[in-house]
């Protein structure tokens, strides 16, 4: 692995370029070679890439007007993401439509044609997260401190857990845990999917879990996220 000295013509570099990535950590920027992962291949993978696919050839199938419906939603700048250098875009019309349908898969649901015609739902009401590690520490769970707004109808959460302890090292990804239904609240108990998504959980170490609200219509709103170590719980 090489370090950057970033300079007047070169300020920041991020990316893939041939077989090198360019990145940055606590200590600066730096570049390591390119390592394709292996992709592997759990039951829970393979239903998602099955119902992703299948989503895309659904979209071409739609009428007309479905597909201009579509085009108009995600026109809409309420949908506007950020990348990873912070830069703003929006989503294309297809990838509006894969992404809501496999919220919908995920919250159980049957795929719809229907783009969303509803706002985004309100922000989440103070929020209370625990995450123990530890056998017969108690049952990590999350709860509301308030009351949903209405406009809430599913809590999506992303974990990551990690052993790491003070050690410098890349962000892990975030996994999918589960899509609450707002009427499981006020209190989900998370323990079992924490297992069912890692299995073994380290002994101890570090957690963040983001939880998103969602309307009728799977539409995210505005994320909240939330870090400690095991044993802690943490509010806001």
């Amino acid at each position: 692995m090489a370090k950057i000295k970033p300079s007047s013509l070169l300020a920041e570099i991020r990316g893939v370029l041939g077989g090198v990535v360019f990145s940055s950590n606590a200590h600066g920027f730096y570049c390591r070679a390119l390592k394709v992962p292996i992709q592997p291949r759990t039951q829970y993978q393979v239903e998602r890439r099955s119902v992703f696919s299948d989503a895309v050839r659904s979209y071409s199938a739609m009428t007309p007007a479905q597909i201009a419906a579509w085009q108009s939603f995600a026109a809409d700048p309420t949908n506007t993401r950020y990348d990873y250098f912070g830069d703003a875009y929006l989503p294309t019309a297809i990838n509006q439509y894969a992404s809501i349908n496999m919220l919908r898969y995920e919250a159980g649901l049957t795929r719809t044609n229907t783009a969303p015609a509803g706002p985004l739902p309100a922000a989440l009401p103070t929020m209370e997260v625990y995450v123990d590690f530890t056998a017969g520490g108690g049952n990590s769970y999350i709860q509301r401190n308030a009351p949903f707004n209405a406009s809430i109808a599913y809590v999506h959460v992303l974990v990551r857990l990690w052993a790491s302890l003070g050690r410098v090292q890349p962000p892990l990804p975030l996994y999918f845990l589960d899509i609450y239904p707002a009427a499981s609240f006020p209190t989900v108990d998370i323990q079992a999917a924490l297992v069912d998504c890692f299995g073994n959980l380290p002994s101890d170490g570090n957690w963040y879990i983001t939880l998103t609200p969602a309307s009728f219509e799977l539409r995210l709103g505005t994320a909240k996220t939330f870090t400690g170590r095991s044993g802690d719980t943490v509010t806001g």
